[in-house]
């Protein structure tokens, strides 16, 4: 896959993701595990570009090699670097994990000894991000040497375990690793996200163990939809999810007014907006409570508001509108888009996209407050898509009359 196909691919799943789209620290039941290795890993969810200081200022991933990236350095010393961001999954907490290395393919025949690596600490675009905008991404205070370990069959490794933790627990959004070489004339060649196959491209290996956890902060474990045997859109979306229900609920469903919401944002921006959706939103619910099973549905003033574990959970709404060009148009749907989180009983949150498997989110735990992780760093990250669910967050409690899933449209 060629980075033109590789965006566009990007591009189309983003576009997919636009259809509709006090706790208390007493100890519950807990849940234990054998420590287990998993390897995280998603070829449309895996970005990386490359630089060369002695070069023109541009990508040297879009302009001259994609299907590989760069590390080293120049005979003079100058830095050939690199970005690389990898999705994470939501399996562990971060004091969970007990190790996680980084593989990269080596398509060359000089392998590091050591390598430099640092975080990215802002947003990056693959596509168009030139040599300056990458160095000022970079966190170069937290750039340090690691040991690379040779695996076989062209493969290095190295343990990036505190970058995960890091990362898991809410102290940084995962932009990704920044790499460098360390020696003068050695440069080293790595396969790319787009590589010849998703087995060469590059992937994190991760060994965990799931330890003590409270299980009084909702009602219900997380549940994997679709269920077996059904199609990916059987599965409902966000929205639907969030209530337990696999029947999308979509913008039209909720008879979102357009004009009004232009109005609105004109006035009051995308605050006015987020008041004007959540009425939407609590509307629904109350016209299609019986086939929702749904028998209270209320409101919180924030992330700390008491519920009652034993019979309701937490959801989480937040919205984003987009103006282009200066231009105020939520008419067109796709400058607007709702998400919405579910809360589950260890604390964790899950969600779902219309057309993808749900899914337990990644540097989601019980202490850490959905208004502080950056939504756009779970499923699905690009550089169009970052940052759009930019509203404040919205806090509902839900009582379902059934601990099955419902399908209120029938």
């Amino acid at each position: 896959m060629s980075k033109p196909q590789k965006l566009l691919s990007v591009l189309l799943l983003a576009s997919m993701l636009l259809i509709g789209a006090s706790c208390s620290n007493t100890k519950a039941t807990t849940e234990t595990g054998k420590a287990t290795t998993e390897t995280w890993k998603a070829l449309n969810n895996t970005f990386s570009a490359w630089y060369d200081e002695s070069k023109p200022d541009t990508s040297m991933g879009i302009d001259v090699d994609s299907q590989n990236f760069y590390v080293g350095k120049t005979a003079e010393g100058k830095d050939i670097f690199a970005l690389l961001r990898l999705p994470l999954k939501g399996t562990w907490l971060a004091d969970e994990i007990s190790e996680a290395r980084l593989f990269l393919k080596l398509n060359s025949e000089t392998a590091p000894s050591k390598i430099s690596i640092g975080f990215v600490s802002n947003n990056w675009d693959y596509s168009n991000l030139t040599r300056a905008e990458a160095v000022s991404a970079i966190d170069s205070t937290s750039i340090r040497s690691f040991d690379v370990k040779n695996e076989g069959g062209a493969w290095v490794s190295v343990s990036v375990k505190d970058f995960v933790r890091t990362w898991l627990s809410g102290e940084r959004p995962n932009y990704g690793f920044a790499l460098f070489g360390e020696i003068d004339g050695e440069e080293y060649t790595f396969i790319s996200d787009v590589g010849e196959s998703e087995a060469e491209i590059p992937y994190l290996e991760v060994t965990g163990q799931t330890g003590e956890r409270a299980k009084n902060y909702g009602k219900f474990a997380y549940t994997e939809t679709p269920f077996p045997g059904a199609l990916t859109d059987e599965g409902g979306n966000c929205m639907s999810y969030a209530l337990r229900d696999t029947n999308m609920i979509l913008i039209d469903d909720l008879a979102a007014d357009f004009d009004s919401m232009d109005q609105i944002y004109t006035q009051l921006g995308e605050s006015g907006v987020l008041t004007y959706f959540t009425e939407l939103v609590k509307n629904y619910v109350d016209e299609h409570k019986t086939g929702l099973k749904i028998s209270s549905f209320r409101q919180l003033d924030s992330f700390d508001s008491k519920i009652d574990p034993s019979v309701e959970y937490r959801i989480a709404m937040r919205i984003g509108c987009k103006v282009w060009n200066d231009v105020v148009d939520l008419g067109g749907k796709r400058n607007f888009d709702y998400h919405f989180w579910a809360q589950l009983n260890d604390g964790k949150w899950a969600q779902k996209f219309p057309l993808d498997t749900s899914e337990i989110i990644p540097c989601s735990a019980a202490n850490l407050s959905p208004e502080k992780y950056p939504w756009d760093c779970a499923m699905m990250w690009t550089g169009n898509s970052q940052n759009y669910y930019t509203s404040k967050v919205v806090y509902f409690a839900v009582t379902k009359s059934t601990d099955e899933f419902t399908q209120h449209k029938g």
